[in-house]
């Protein structure tokens, strides 16, 4: 196959090439089955001979665009040299006398003793003796033009039937000239890990239940842990320093248990959480690989790339080990007594330094931050040292160069954009603002009809705006006509409201295909889970109706969304499967869980019936595929998910800080890791090779005050005293079941208390919540199977904010007099407007979620606030003495109240009616 230069070089491409190959869809037609087929383009050489072995493969499908694998077979091609563009002489001013070529390009031939001049394609028609009277003569004259590479590319294409789709019908040979197969897909996070970890004779559950039966002795555990980790030294170098620490510590040494199944899991690769996370050093190869990626993308190696390259190792260096960690007593609900305890326990653990990083072979960012379950630094709070650290790396030139790129339409829709766009937001993210990386998210991330629907959205809304004065005169001119009963009037402003938006979409290519659902309010959550699992996979934008309901729009079916959070809060749907970490019991069933702030997994228990871990995994993947399908509608999902159990999804691992604060559900777990803690870095500081040191230390430990210190309780009482009160053994607080064998019957004392918080530890946030975190991944990869390289470059706080909403809603009056804008005859002077711009100002959290609610049909604010939502105010015309909203235009319809207090009380009212019959959308 064949293709000119000029068609072929055109647009620029994404930086690596699909490792799975792109997909093609074939219909079943004529009983033939349905199968993917596998398209692989390579160059070949200039002489037209097959590419060699090795040469550079692109995949062609449902997922890139051609234009797409000829740029990146261009940029990768050991024949780049080749096809880059050649001089072009020419001769200024000089005319071709046959063909009329003006100037002449290439070699020119002249007669003998006449002014006649003719290129070199006619030269070559004629014979040999004609040739003798013509000189020829050399341009005096180069330049570059555009697309002028080799006359001729050679492309080289192969046919294959993927082994999925083979084993389900019969495979067909291979089509057309022959191509060498590329690599093989990267096995996921858990088949690397496994490769890369060091052989060991038992597994991490078996270990840690020999070492806690006396089956194994915790010396010969830790010999052969020594032994694996010699074996595999790019494993060993990136031990956290304790582990490290006991590995090295003399052959004599007597570990403690609790210490020797932390080292098990670190070297083994095993899912673990551990006391505190250590940030590692960025490898050479990433830097390398990065230097690799900006050079095949056209940057030299200079200042530029040097620099991008020190701001990239300072990002991963820094950010990943400075996550907020507030201490469990900031958080909303627990004892401010507790404060002064979980900060000495969060010194004691960084103390200590257990390194837990994301989990092998996850990329970089997906371990961007992490935050405890349900604190504060779980909320939308003060800013953290981290947030101030990432804002002080934002570039705004390369901000404003992304931006620009994404104003190039042709380039979005045609998946062409450069090659450093994704390099760099893949590798060094932090350097770009977040809107920048929300706007190449959703440019990039939804295929072609999605990336040409959202760039004429951002044409029209440009010009949308240089009409909004226009729009708004006749917005005031409709009102009048309407309030006057003037029809020929109406029908005049009407006429020049189409004509302006005519104008406005004129640019407009076509619109989404959307499918719209019918689903019962009184049966919500089941119908929301069968229309989830019919419409994962269809690409078209979803619109939602409830039944015996007439309203309809974008208003409607984000109050589908909000509806089915909702649902899921409920104590009934609590009781019946539990999911989160949060009470129901004495709650009335159609009330909500109570919860501190965040949503955590509950854990499952290896002894959980099947029955009941696969109904626990299907309604995570049903709350993911819930999750994609509103983030790809530009709709929310407004569930308070724990920071923490995202970092799960994206294939992080947690420390003890995530576990409940002390005053939530579990909360005596974060109490009883801090002794731990202290425990531990006493044990460090004294070799690991002390059992009388360590024993002192218990039984300091169970001496010391524990109930006020560490759970904020009012009557004081020590560890010993607590532990044998409440009766604790190696059983789950939570659901009773044991930690190990026999674990209902062994008492946990101040000496056994490190095992014990290890064992829950892993249970509660590693293990326990494994099923649910992929269950909701592989929802996810549903809707759109590249989310998790698609939203890497997000903090867990964006992510939360893009996927649920911003639930922590503050405002000001400047943003509230911005955003929320008088229409219909108000104006910012009206009385009424003002009195709602100070109504707003003074409601409390809970109003405001519901003003919201109301207004919008979500109770959370979208990530970029109340800018995205520019609310309107108008007018109550129609005589009603309530407000009334529009949900799908953003529009409040208000009466004009006279006073304060007659508004706060219309909008009480206006809100109850909201939560019981229905969105008051004005007819």
């Amino acid at each position: 196959m064949e293709t000119d230069d000029d068609d072929a070089a055109a647009g620029g491409g994404g930086e690596e090439a699909a490792a799975e190959g792109a997909r093609a869809e074939v219909g079943a037609v004529a009983g033939i089955a349905p199968m993917r087929l596998r398209v692989r383009f390579s160059l070949g050489l200039p002489d037209g001979t097959a590419p060699p072995e090795g040469a550079p493969v692109e995949a062609f499908g449902e997922g890139t665009t051609l234009l797409h694998c000829l740029q990146r077979l261009r940029e990768t091609s050991p024949l780049r040299a080749q096809l880059t563009p050649r001089e072009l002489g020419y001769h200024p001013g000089v005319t071709c006398d046959r063909t009329g070529m003006s100037p002449i390009l290439g070699d020119r031939y002249k007669l003998d003793g006449e002014n006649y001049d003719v290129c070199e394609a006619e030269y070559l028609k004629m014979d040999a003796a004609e040739r003798a009277t013509y000189t020829r003569i050399a341009p005096p004259c180069f330049r570059k033009p555009r697309g002028s590479g080799p006359p001729v590319w050679h492309l080289w294409y192969k046919v294959e039937v993927p082994r999925t789709a083979a084993a389900s019908s019969s495979p067909g040979p291979s089509a057309s000239h022959p191509l060498p197969a590329a690599s093989a897909a990267a096995s996921d996070d858990s088949a690397a890990a496994a490769a890369a970890s060091p052989p060991l004779p038992w597994s991490a559950s078996d270990a840690e239940a020999g070492i806690l039966a006396g089956q194994l002795s915790a010396d010969a555990v830790l010999r052969e842990l020594r032994r694996a980790s010699a074996s595999a030294p790019a494993r060993e170098a990136a031990l956290s320093p304790p582990t490290l620490a006991l590995l090295r510590a003399p052959e004599r040494v007597a570990p403690a248990a609790a210490a020797v199944m932390e080292a098990f899991r670190e070297v083994s690769g095993a899912r673990r959480a551990a006391r505190q996370v250590a940030s590692p050093l960025p490898s050479a190869a990433s830097l390398s690989a990065l230097a690799s990626d900006l050079s095949r993308c056209g940057a030299t190696d200079g200042a530029f790339t040097d620099a991008l390259l020190a701001l990239c190792l300072l990002a991963q260096r820094l950010l990943p080990s400075a996550p907020d960690h507030t201490p469990p007593a900031a958080a909303a609900g627990a004892s401010p007594a507790a404060a002064p305890a979980a900060a000495a326990a969060a010194a004691s653990s960084s103390a200590a330094s257990a390194g837990a990083s994301s989990a092998p072979g996850a990329p970089p960012a997906f371990a961007r931050s992490s935050s405890s379950m349900g604190g504060a630094c779980d909320g939308e709070g003060a800013p953290s040292s981290a947030d101030t650290l990432r804002r002080q790396l934002v570039s705004p030139r390369l901000s404003s160069k992304l931006q620009q790129q994404l104003g190039d339409a042709l380039a979005v829709t045609a998946g062409a954009l450069p090659g450093w766009c994704e390099v760099l937001l893949r590798r060094c993210p932090d350097l770009f603002s977040p809107g920048s990386r929300a706007r190449y998210f959703h440019a990039t991330s939804f295929g072609v009809s999605r990336a040409l629907h959202w760039s004429q959205e951002q044409g029209v809304a440009a010009v949308r705006a240089a009409y909004a004065e226009e729009l708004a005169a006749l917005d005031r001119a409709r009102l009048e006509a309407e309030v006057s009963s003037d029809a020929q009037a109406l029908a005049e402003v009407v006429e020049q409201v189409a004509e302006v938006e005519d104008r406005i979409g004129r640019d407009r290519m076509g619109a989404l295909r959307s499918d719209i659902a019918r689903v019962s309010r009184d049966a919500l959550l089941p119908s929301a889970e069968r229309l989830m699992g019919l419409h994962a996979g269809c690409a078209s934008a979803l619109e939602v109706q409830f039944e015996g309901e007439s309203g309809f729009g974008s208003g409607v079916t984000q109050n589908f969304y909000s509806a089915v959070a909702n649902e899921l809060l409920k104590a009934k749907h609590q009781a019946e499967l539990p999911l989160w970490l949060a009470e129901h019991a004495g709650i009335d069933p159609e009330g909500f869980i109570s919860h501190p702030g965040s949503l955590f997994p509950r854990p499952l228990p290896p002894e959980a019936p099947p029955a009941v871990r696969e109904a626990v995994r299907g309604r995570f993947r049903f709350l993911g595929r819930l999750a994609a399908k509103a983030c790809r509608d530009d709709f929310i999902v407004p569930l308070p998910l724990s920071l923490d159990f995202l970092h799960l999804v994206r294939g992080g691992s947690l420390t003890y800080d995530a576990l409940p604060p002390a005053g939530a559900t579990g909360g005596v777990a974060s109490a009883y890791a801090a002794v731990a803690c202290e425990l531990a870095a006493a044990d460090a500081a004294a070799g690991y090779d002390d059992p009388a040191a360590r024993r002192s230390a218990a039984a300091a430990a169970a001496a010391a005050e524990f109930a006020v210190a560490r759970m904020g309780l009012g009557a004081p009482m020590s560890l010993a005293d607590w532990l044998a009160a409440t009766g604790a053994t190696f059983a789950c607080p939570l659901t009773g079941a044991p930690l190990c064998a026999g674990g209902e019957e062994i008492e946990v004392t101040a000496e056994s208390l490190r095992e014990f918080v290890h064992l829950l530890a892993q249970l509660w946030l590693a293990d326990g919540v494994a099923e649910q975190a992929a269950a909701f991944r592989a929802g996810f990869d549903e809707v759109f199977p590249l989310s998790r390289r698609a939203l890497a470059p997000f903090t867990l706080a964006e992510l939360r904010a893009t996927l649920c909403g911003t639930g922590s809603i503050e405002w000001t009056e400047a943003e509230l007099s911005r955003h929320i804008l008088p229409a219909g005859g108000y104006t910012k002077h009206s009385k009424v407007y003002q009195l709602l711009i100070d109504e707003l100002q003074a409601m409390a959290h809970a109003e405001r979620r519901a003003f919201l609610n109301f207004v919008t049909a979500c109770p959370h604010l979208p990530p970029v606030g109340l800018a995205s939502l520019e609310i309107e105010v108008l007018p109550q015309h129609n005589g009603a003495k309530l407000p009334t909203a529009q949900t799908c235009g953003n529009k409040l319809y208000l009466p004009e109240y006279t006073d304060a207090a007659s508004l706060r009380e219309g909008l009480g009212e206006a809100f109850a009616n909201a939560e019981f019959g229905g969105l008051h959308e004005r007819a």
